[in-house]
């Protein structure tokens, strides 16, 4: 082996960026990193793409960004090397191969920005391995990534600190088709419809459906169990869809002003988000100055109530008497021209 670069002298950072992933938001992290690659201030970084194939394969990308926003970066062959993140913190970056495989390169990075949605990627897992290579990363931590992913386990935990949501319940694909009559019974008793089933861990509202009637709740319930064995099941919420940026600084956490979101759909699908392009943003929201920051210290205390860092997105219902009820947070919220941090 030999150190790629390691004695550079150079007063720029090296910054690594990795998106993709084995996850069903792929295509969101795709896009997403291009606009962040793009944004970068190149007179700071020097920034190196790193690219997860949807089948978990890891590369080093060199080529146009243009291509990673497209999806199309592992199509250019003539870009790509092999390279997997070092776990050893004596490398402090990635091992990146030359050919034939045997001979490597270390490639010293001097932060991580993982710029990935979803399973496999926002979870926690990826996060595990970045605290062990000992290179500086952006966003939330394993634990937290863990339990943010996870509405079952976020709701769960602030429920036992009196935070604001909707009524929810959540069983596994398993208990369902085990006994369908009973969970259904216990969704029309405990929340009524309209209700929304939502997998535990995704993203991008990806197998999110609305429903309201028995009939609907068992398609619903199909098509979340196809991303993750645990449902989510929430009462339907009438308000306003609002979102907070938070951003973690050294003197504490910031929270933008609040955004809302105005789909052009039934709920903010995910055709409405990325596929039909009606949906509107209204940035501040509407909300008068009281109600603006009782969500946005709202936002605040969630965040630090999950041990959340660097960076996240808060979501929010707020009713017509201007009460927030909190929806979820995203600990790597969308970087895409349309996402609202």
């Amino acid at each position: 082996m030999n150190q790629m670069n390691g004695s550079d002298k150079t007063s720029k950072s090296r910054l690594g960026v990795i998106f993709g992933g084995r996850s069903s938001e792929y295509e969101i992290s795709c896009v997403s990193a291009a606009a962040v690659i793009a944004a970068a201030d190149k007179d700071k970084f020097d920034i190196y793409a790193v690219g997860i194939t949807r089948e978990g394969v890891w590369w080093l990308y060199e080529g146009d960004p243009a291509l990673i926003a497209a999806g199309e970066w592992a199509d250019d062959k003539a870009s790509l090397r092999p390279a997997v993140l070092s776990p050893c913190p004596v490398h402090h970056g990635l091992l990146v191969f030359d050919k034939p495989a045997s001979k490597y390169s270390v490639l010293r990075l001097d932060a991580i920005f993982p710029v990935v949605h979803g399973e496999n990627c926002e979870d926690g897992r990826l996060q595990g391995l970045l605290e062990a290579s000992g290179v500086p990363y952006v966003g939330c931590r394993t634990c937290s990534s863990a339990i943010t992913m996870d509405k079952a386990f976020t709701k769960r935990l602030l429920d036992s600190f009196g935070i604001p949501q909707a009524k929810w319940i959540s069983f596994s694909a398993g208990d369902y088709h085990a006994d369908p009559d009973f969970i259904a019974g216990r969704i029309e008793k405990e929340l009524g419809y309209p209700a929304f089933v939502k997998p535990a861990n995704a993203g991008s509202s990806k197998g999110i459906s609305k429903v309201r009637d028995r009939s609907g709740l068992e398609n619903a319930i199909r098509a979340a169990a196809e991303i993750d064995r645990k449902i989510v099941v929430e009462e339907a919420v009438d308000g306003r869809e609002i979102e907070v940026a938070l951003l973690e600084e050294d003197s504490g956490v910031r929270a933008s002003v609040c955004g809302e979101i105005l789909p052009d759909m039934e709920f903010y699908s995910y055709d409405s988000k990325y596929v039909s392009g009606g949906s509107r943003t209204l940035i501040p929201a509407a909300l008068g100055e009281e109600v603006s920051e009782k969500v946005r210290k709202l936002a605040v205390k969630v965040f630090s109530l999950l041990d959340c860092r660097g960076l996240s997105r808060a979501d929010f219902f707020v009713k017509a008497d201007g009460s927030p009820v909190f929806n979820e947070i995203n600990s790597i919220p969308g970087f895409t021209s349309i996402s609202m941090y």
